[in-house]
């Protein structure tokens, strides 16, 4: 889950570089139409996969969510079952 969340952190680093890339980038092409339609095709572009990218990151996260809650779940009965062990092995 840390190397998840480095991970997230990674990924929104490079989108604001890239958001601050293309804002220059298009301010100095900005009177050419040519290079600016293929700016704005590539923005569209680099947004499409970055919205990919994401959806897969929350997906993910949501694996790891229910793999956690699986894990603390199944040490909380091992506990629970050492716990009865523990009291009916007192009781003997």
């Amino acid at each position: 889950m840390r190397r998840h969340r480095q991970l997230q952190d990674e990924i929104d680093n490079i989108h604001n570089q890239n958001h601050r890339l293309f804002q220059d980038i298009g301010s100095a092409w900005h009177r050419d139409r040519k290079m600016a339609v293929f700016l704005e095709d590539q923005r569209h572009v680099y947004q499409r996969q970055h919205f990919r990218v994401m959806e897969e990151m929350e997906d993910r996260q949501s694996q790891l969510n229910a793999e956690r809650k699986a894990l603390l779940d199944k040490e909380a009965d091992y506990y629970e079952a050492r716990r009865k062990l523990t009291v009916g092995g007192e009781q003997s």
